[in-house]
């Protein structure tokens, strides 16, 4: 298995708070054919300086350099300096367990999956990380037949997958798309897979900051969001099913930005209102979620949004 070498992609700006905790994870790795893939993305903090310690120490650190552009630009930068069989994203930000990449490809090739798809790790900005018991468990999912962006399961990430290069090779992250842009990326690749494989065990610690893109005051660049579900179903235009199930995750991604700005006091917000008619577009489709809890959310945030935010957060 050894001789399968797999590239991590590591965008990296303005993160020395939190960079050696993932450098450390990675140089540690318990499967040593690594190739990681450091993009300074023009930090001006010493992040710099901490690649460069790492890249001395470390022959498998590639360190390339970029002015300032954004998360999907350093991260495409990254993807055109790839040689290995398999590539893995880290936020640089987040961490792996140390047997992360030994686990994962040991699933890629026993299954011969072409995208071994990882549970996460939750970790609070405190550092309190849900603990999980591991059991090994994976479940094969038929693109064609079985897959959808309702599942649970599929988290709509780039993090905490191991992807065979072949279903990556000349994809680019849309850099016009601020948040979402993984999950076209995430579903583009699973679009060129016949089977994927979805593993019970934690590997990925996930960090929820509260700075980070996904928080704060729906704008027009969290707005993107709907636009990448946009994408996605076009994306699976042949598979009505899956598009089918695209537009419930654009309705579902419209009844959480309904929740944010009713639980902020942004009902104002002019995006509110865009948010109810997206609801109302894909009614049909979010009701297609499997998760009956998840459907009576759906119609408590359509129908009476504020009684649901002032219980909540009460």
């Amino acid at each position: 298995m050894e001789k399968n070498k797999v590239s991590i992609v590591v965008p990296v700006y303005n993160a020395g708070k939190y960079l050696k905790r993932c450098l450390d994870s990675l140089v540690n790795q318990t499967y040593s054919n690594l190739e990681i893939i450091i993009v300074n993305d023009g930090s001006t903090d010493n992040s710099k300086y901490i690649c460069e310690t790492y890249q001395q120490e470390d022959e498998r650190i590639l360190l390339l350099e970029q002015k300032n552009q954004g998360v999907s630009s350093a991260r495409n930068f990254g993807l055109k300096h790839v040689t290995g069989d398999y590539v893995l994203f880290v936020d640089s930000d987040d961490w792996i367990e140390k047997d992360t990449c030994e686990q994962l490809l040991k699933y890629a090739v026993r299954e011969h999956a072409s995208v071994v798809t990882s549970s996460p790790i939750n970790v609070s900005e405190s550092g309190e990380k849900e603990e999980m018991v591991r059991t090994g468990k994976i479940q094969h999912v038929n693109v064609a037949s079985e897959f959808s962006f309702l599942d649970e399961k599929v988290l709509g990430v780039v993090w905490g997958s191991l992807y065979r290069q072949d279903c990556v090779k000349n994809l680019e992250f849309e850099t016009d798309i601020f948040v979402g842009e993984d999950t076209i990326f995430y579903a583009q690749a699973v679009s060129r897979c016949q089977e994927i494989v979805f593993v019970s065990d934690g590997f990925y610690n996930y960090v929820n900051y509260s700075a980070s893109a996904a928080h704060g005051k729906i704008d027009e660049k969290k707005m993107t969001n709907l636009k990448a579900w946009e994408k996605i179903a076009d994306i699976f235009k042949d598979n009505q099913r899956i598009r089918d199930s695209a537009k419930g995750a654009y309705g579902r991604q419209c009844a959480y930005f309904i929740h944010r700005m009713c639980a902020t006091g942004e009902k104002e917000n002019p995006y509110y209102t865009l948010c109810k008619k997206g609801m109302k577009n894909t009614w049909k489709y979010i009701m297609k979620d499997p998760n009956t809890k998840n459907r009576l959310y759906y119609r408590l945030m359509y129908f009476v949004p504020g009684v649901y935010c002032r219980l909540k957060h009460s």
